[in-house]
């Protein structure tokens, strides 16, 4: 049974209990704090995240793909601290695209 609200692409949207133990509700104002914290928030809010299974194949995607993520993350920050606005950051994606297909083909090769 699908919930309501999910597809085979959209998951369910994340259902939260908004009443307090005192019986108030809590409501974010939009900075991170909640007409309980009087703005003395830590402005981090914190939501329960639906579990989803994987099916084995979306879990051997996920590995390299987080890898990938964190790569481009580190050539972005490196590009920007080295070389300021003057590497755009379509460019750092190519060029990591590029690289990634490259050593893709080789290993294919070697194999």
């Amino acid at each position: 049974m699908v919930p309501n609200g999910a597809s085979a692409v959209t998951p369910a949207p994340v259902q939260t209990d908004a009443h307090q133990e005192d019986g108030h509700e809590a409501t974010n104002n939009g900075n991170g704090n909640t007409n309980r914290t009087n703005g003395k928030g830590t402005g981090v809010v914190i939501r329960q995240a639906a579990l989803q299974v994987l099916p084995p194949w979306a879990e051997s995607l996920l590995g390299p793909t987080d890898a990938l993520v964190d790569v481009y993350a580190a050539a972005l920050s490196h590009a920007s601290t080295k070389r300021g606005n003057q590497v755009k950051a379509e460019d750092v994606r190519s060029l990591l695209v590029t690289v990634f297909i490259q050593r893709s083909k080789v290993v294919s090769y070697a194999a």
